[in-house]
């Protein structure tokens, strides 16, 4: 084939590109702009609601519990005294702090679950305002562990947005339990196998990784766009996008991991009030 024959199928075959983008321009444009948009939409909702989840969680077995709080404190008062006083209190399923940070004791009985192939069963304590937590197991007060947002001792661990047991299997074994909160607490008690327990910790890590990891990857993605455009107002929204991924993860629990590391327990206060400041100037 000779240059010219082949420069003059290169200029046709341009020409009839052209031709076919002029004469379908608009069936294009509606089929980018509407078509293929609507049909993801339509995936994504159908996945959401429709398709079979990968972590199938069933829902925790809520337990009820005596609960008092000691206002101001409770002087350090010892166990035995404290489970005197919730004798013959009604047991309820939640037990809201009212915004304070007095001590909270309260007593429950796990129910009677099995242990499967992950292990024995396990009490959760999902609220994400718990400062500390300390228990104790049986009639004769038997001291089961203490735990904080620094660290733990004993069958107690720190785990999802909360705290749980990691003793043999407590089931029907009474227990009684001092916490503290700080922030709009609501004290709550469940109990879960193992295996069940394992997947909704898995679901959480998911959950964490689908908010941060989205609206990072999209506040980068918006500092590019304002390098290469020059245009300061990207910055704003790269900053929005972060400061509202951290108030999402504060709502959710998760406020005590940013991007896989532990924040220190020194830096959560002033960081969450940071975070709460600065998503006003940037909105």
């Amino acid at each position: 084939m000779t240059p010219r024959t082949r420069r003059l199928l290169l200029l046709t075959s341009r020409e009839l590109l052209r031709g076919f983008l002029r004469r379908n321009e608009r069936w294009l444009g509606q089929f980018s702009f509407v078509v293929i948009p609507l049909a993801l939409a339509a995936i994504m909702l159908l996945a959401l609601f429709a398709w079979e989840s990968d972590l199938p969680v069933k829902p925790p077995v809520d337990i009820g519990f005596q609960a008092l709080a000691f206002v101001p404190d409770d002087g350090q008062i010892e166990p035995a005294a404290a489970r005197e006083a919730l004798r013959g209190l009604k047991p309820v399923k939640s037990f809201d702090t009212q915004l304070s940070e007095a001590p909270i004791w309260f007593a429950f009985t796990p129910p009677n679950l099995a242990n499967d192939s992950a292990g024995p069963p396990l009490v959760y304590f999902p609220s994400r305002h718990t400062r500390s937590l300390s228990c104790w197991r049986g009639n004769a007060l038997t001291p089961l562990g203490s735990a904080s947002r620094s660290g733990t001792e004993g069958a107690l661990v720190a785990i999802n947005s909360g705290f749980a047991t990691s003793a043999g299997n407590l089931s029907g074994v009474p227990l009684l339990c001092r916490a503290t909160f700080v922030g709009p607490a609501r004290l709550s008690v469940t109990a879960s196998t193992a295996a069940n327990f394992d997947l909704a910790t898995r679901a959480f890590a998911n959950d964490m990784g689908l908010l941060e990891g989205g609206l990072t990857v999209l506040a980068i993605f918006m500092l590019l766009a304002a390098m290469v455009n020059r245009e300061p107002l990207y910055i704003v929204f790269a900053a929005w996008l972060i400061v509202n991924a951290r108030l999402g993860a504060n709502s959710a629990g998760w406020d005590t991991v940013w991007l896989g590391h532990q924040v220190p327990t020194t830096w959560l206060d002033g960081m969450r009030k940071i975070i709460f400041a600065s998503n006003f100037p940037l909105t």
